[in-house]
């Protein structure tokens, strides 16, 4: 096959990956302690890198090698970055060498979200959005952040899955500093056991569905110097799947200096920012509702006669605000609508329509969904209703975050996908009207879900 005519598609993702995971290390040193003292004293790997937290910053450069089943040779690429400690903020640029052309990309991130930019992915981005969000642990929590999160301590995490196997390498200097290293490996389904391990369940279960959408192996050495400072970190993974533009191998090495500056890094202005989790979520197949499932209440049982009247008051109380919402918003829907018909799905005009909708109408009706489903998981039902009553928010949860997803995948024209959430969407959308007529609550036969474009 010739390699050119994969060049697009192929530099996109190559561009996605290196952006992801090299922000997923860059500070992996700072965020360590905080997974627990005891584990770390077991894995020198995780002991150097509770200790490397004191440091306020650190530079860093860093270096990649992907091997593609379809190319000759393998794809290079390089990059240089910073850290702060204090803001738990982090920056990195990459470049990417391709024949007649140099992709770049710069990666910014904190604790909690990683932002990506480049021109290559620009043009599928919504009018007027720079940058491509993605939220740590994809939404959900820290433990449960996959390749392309910016949250390093999860990284180490993986790390402490291995914490009874880990090899001594020997010495080595590391830009001219003695340095002594440590050989170990994982794979997202050792992780899984790890957290099951830990009771956190939910998380274990995301990692066991990433595991088998993207199965990985990963080998990882870290180079710590006399000081306990990490000084280097390279990991090759290999995808034991690989599919069309997924790389084989992705061979990464990050060398870490200069510890202790603090430079001024600032983030995205959110007005510039496409949050590509929920579509990063569904691509995953991590739509289980988790990320917008409320908490449980704690009050007492309600009578039948109270908890019924409430809750119908609210899902009626929802329908007539969404109804009203749905009116303001017919004209930009229509608009949308008519460029759709008239200019197709992939015009530029398409695009801006859909975004017009989606800001119009599409996500307001989204948010205030999810206000609604709060109160709902609010009210505790007698005890006959609760496990019927308890499937009715989980599936209600699971709705939105498909209807968010469906949402945020038609703004930037990724329709397979969407037409795919929107046929599943539609089968949640039927259990739950059944399950709310057994119930008794017909008037929360939707959920609180809306319909997407």
């Amino acid at each position: 096959m010739d390699a050119s005519s994969n060049l697009e598609p192929l530099s996109r993702r190559l561009l996605q990956v290196a952006g992801g995971l090299s922000v997923l290390l860059i500070a992996v040193v700072v965020f360590a302690w905080q997974h627990g003292s005891d584990e770390a004293s077991l894995n020198p790997i995780a002991e150097a890198a509770a200790h490397t937290e004191h440091a306020n910053g650190a530079r860093m450069t860093v270096q990649y090698a992907y091997t593609y089943p379809n190319l000759p040779r393998s794809i290079p690429a390089s990059g240089e970055g910073v850290y702060n400690g204090r803001t738990g903020r982090s920056q990195l640029s990459v470049s990417v060498p391709i024949p007649n052309h140099d992709f770049k990309m710069e990666a910014v991130g904190d604790s909690r979200t990683v932002y990506l930019r480049s021109d290559i992915f620009k043009g599928g981005l919504p009018p007027g959005d720079e940058w491509m969000g993605i939220q740590v642990g994809l939404a959900n929590s820290a433990e449960t952040s996959a390749a392309g999160s910016s949250d390093l301590k999860a990284q180490l995490g993986q790390l402490r899955a291995v914490s009874g196997n880990v090899e001594a390498l020997g010495q080595a200097e590391v830009r001219g500093v003695e340095t002594t290293g440590y050989r170990s490996s994982f794979d997202l389904a050792d992780y899984a056991s790890y957290l099951r391990r830990q009771d956190s369940a939910v998380a274990a279960r995301q990692y066991e569905r990433v595991a088998e959408t993207v199965p990985t192996t990963n080998e990882v050495e870290v180079w710590v110097d006399a000081d306990d400072f990490i000084r280097q970190v390279r990991i090759k993974t290999t995808y034991l799947k690989p599919k069309r533009f997924q790389p084989r191998t992705m061979d990464m090495t990050i060398e870490y200096f200069d510890f202790g500056v603090t430079p001024e890094i600032h983030l995205p202005k959110p007005s510039t920012v496409f949050d590509a989790t929920p579509v990063t979520r569904a691509e995953l197949g991590l739509l289980d509702g988790s990320s917008e499932m409320p908490a449980r209440s704690s009050s007492h049982p309600l009578p039948s006669r109270t908890f019924h009247a409430r809750a119908q008051a609210i899902c009626v109380g929802a329908e007539k605000r969404l109804a009203r919402m749905e009116k303001r918003g017919q004209p930009v829907v229509e608009r949308m609508r008519r460029a759709i018909r008239h200019d197709g799905l992939k015009a530029h005009s398409t695009q801006e329509a859909f975004r017009a909708a989606a800001n119009a109408y599409y996500e307001p009706a989204i948010r205030f969904a999810r206000l609604v489903l709060r109160r709902l998981a609010r009210l505790t039902p007698p005890l006959a209703l609760t496990s019927q009553y308890k499937r009715l928010v989980r599936l209600s949860a699971r709705s939105l975050e498909i209807d968010l997803a469906e949402t945020r995948a038609v703004e930037i024209g990724q329709f397979a996908l969407a037409n795919k959430l929107s046929k599943r969407l539609h089968r949640l959308e039927k259990q739950q009207k059944r399950l709310a007529k057994q119930i008794g609550l017909q008037a929360c036969e939707d959920g609180g879900s809306t319909t997407s474009p």
